[in-house]
């Protein structure tokens, strides 16, 4: 019988990952990269100044909108964190760790996609939150195939993986300024809504 044995697997899946684990470390660094720029701290306090008919698009988004942009502004925070753990389980050699990584990363991706669908839905912001859906899908497809591929000891499923999740984190990448430009306008509203 011509059988690979599962520390066999393991030790190729592992390389595999760790040829990879740029690609999803990149996600940490473009997180962090993104939030390093211009910071949107002055369009904070002109609006948190300014009424409704002075607010960056001029008036009051559709109710679901401020809580969608606000819970996708956040929702980044944890998409770089799930990139660390993988680093850390890639450094580790920990495949239960990495398995348990991707697993959260596409829980976390299943869980703001509903909010990246809610902006698609508003007119001005139609094109943003297409582009968020679709590379929240992506990212939450790589991961779940990850997920799935360290699981069964797939090294080359792995790796290819590990390269839809960089390419969705690239998608992700370009569209997150534009949700991060727009967190301070929506948690003005969020607070204008409640006084």
């Amino acid at each position: 019988m011509n059988r690979r044995s599962p520390a066999g697997a393991a030790s190729r899946a592992i390389r595999a990952l760790g040829a990879c684990a740029l690609w999803i470390m990149v996600l940490g660094m473009a997180l962090g990269a993104c939030g390093s720029g211009p910071s949107p701290s002055s369009a904070a306090s002109s609006a948190e100044a300014a009424g409704p008919s002075d607010s960056p698009v001029g008036t009051f988004w559709p109710e679901e909108v401020p809580p969608a942009i606000v819970a996708l502004g956040a929702g980044d925070n944890e998409i770089r964190k799930a990139g660390v753990d993988m680093g850390a389980a890639v450094a580790q050699e920990d495949l239960h760790g990495m398995a348990g990584a991707a697993g959260g990363l596409a829980n976390l991706t299943a869980g703001l996609l509903p909010d990246a669908q809610a902006v698609a839905r508003y007119g001005p912001f139609s094109d943003l939150g297409n582009r968020a859906a679709t590379a929240l899908t992506h990212l939450h497809d790589g991961a779940v195939a990850l997920s799935d591929a360290i699981r069964a000891g797939n090294a080359d499923k792995i790796l290819s993986a590990s390269t839809a999740i960089g390419q969705a984190l690239e998608e992700y990448g370009a569209v997150r300024p534009g949700l991060s430009d727009l967190v301070p306008e929506a948690l003005r509203q969020q607070r204008a809504l409640v006084k």
